[in-house]
């Protein structure tokens, strides 16, 4: 407990120097003697909390929907969405409550993961009793009790040197560094010793014929065969080609929904309706273009890096439930938001065959042509 508090306060600690750094005058020392009795209910009060809470939503819950589905990356998405959503009060408007299911919503994963790649709730303990204390005794940014006698008074210009939502892959990268094994699992899919004893022939690299995996040639074109996983770099490219043409594709599409409801409504326009349509439409091709795509290996940002999309025990084209599950996880892939895809860029440049969580649960690779 002790080491997540210790981690998580520094982490915070350098945020807020750095944050000071910038923009000095957004940051106030406002020390005064109560901040003694703040001090003291913050160590109590939230060592009994946030304690709870994890136990309830990391501990007993993660554990009980686990059972259930016997993968670990639906429990964690599961429980973290919940912890999320009671946050949503924390808020003072609408728009600071939907932030603040956000950002608890990426803290209650980084804290799910680290408590099950360390299948244990102390760590993840002290950071979140390290985080509730921080925002209270050190900066009065709680936006629930209001003015409080802490140490910093911050204005409402004030925002971290390193935002939080960097911070915490920075934790999982200090609290995993020399435990690399025991993070990668926690996203693999529990597979049957019987699927993988099937999986003994994969296709080779030049020709497709189905080989031995213990070959070193292939026995139909002499091929010696060998499979490279593609970079991290290059995924990342092929990823930024695909998301270029599928901004390019959305602008087509808000096009000709604004000509079409004007030509319905004789040229009046309904603007929360068309944002509505447009973003529902968007959201569909985007899943449609990937999965489906992704499925018969290629897309096109694919096509241009020379890279392909398989399955990781056989090398043969993966199913629409791989797919599916792949693309759906984006969602932590793409973890931080504002600076998309740090996690995955730290799970594929660590993992031997670079994977990312997507490809970790749904048992898929990405391998040059």
């Amino acid at each position: 407990m002790l080491k997540g508090a210790g981690l998580w306060f520094a982490l915070m600690g350098c945020a807020l120097i750095i944050g000071a750094i910038i923009n000095p005058s957004s940051v106030k020392f406002s020390f005064n003697p109560t901040f003694f009795i703040l001090l003291i209910l913050s160590l109590l009060i939230y060592s009994i909390q946030a304690s709870f809470e994890e136990i309830f939503f990391r501990g007993y819950l993660m554990q009980g929907i686990g059972l259930i589905t016997l993968k670990p990356v639906i429990p964690l998405l599961i429980t973290s969405a919940i912890f999320a959503l009671g946050h949503f009060f924390n808020g003072s408007d609408t728009l600071s409550g939907i932030g603040m299911v956000i950002s608890m919503f990426i803290f209650g994963i980084t804290l799910g993961i680290i408590t099950l790649g360390e299948n244990s709730l102390e760590t993840a303990m002290g950071v979140h009793i390290a985080h509730n204390i921080f925002l209270t005794t050190v900066i009065n940014n709680t936006g629930i009790f209001g003015d409080l006698p802490s140490l910093f008074t911050i204005g409402t210009e004030y925002s971290l040197g390193i935002p939080a939502f960097i911070l915490l892959p920075i934790l999982l990268f200090i609290v995993f560094r020399k435990k690399w094994d025991k993070l990668q699992i926690i996203f693999k899919t529990r597979f049957k010793l019987s699927e993988i004893e099937l999986s003994k022939q994969i296709p080779c690299v030049n020709c497709e014929t189905l080989t031995p995996s213990i070959a070193i040639f292939c026995k139909e074109c002499g091929e010696k065969i060998t499979v490279e996983y593609a970079s991290t770099l290059r995924k990342s490219l092929a990823f930024l080609i695909d998301f270029i043409l599928v901004l390019f594709i959305f602008g087509i599409l808000l096009i000709a929904i604004i000509y079409f409801q004007m030509f319905i409504n004789i040229g009046e326009i309904n603007e929360p309706l068309i944002a509505f349509v447009w973003i529902i439409l968007s959201i569909i091709i985007l899943f449609v273009y990937f999965i489906f795509l992704e499925k018969n290996r290629l897309t096109i940002g694919k096509m241009i890096m020379r890279i392909k999309v398989v399955s990781e025990f056989n090398h043969n084209a993966i199913s629409y439930r791989q797919s599916l599950i792949r693309n759906l996880l984006l969602v932590v892939d793409l973890i931080p938001y504002p600076l998309p895809g740090l996690l995955a860029i730290i799970f594929s440049a660590k993992s031997p065959k670079k994977q990312r969580i997507g490809d970790l649960v749904a048992g898929t690779v990405v391998i040059k042509k």
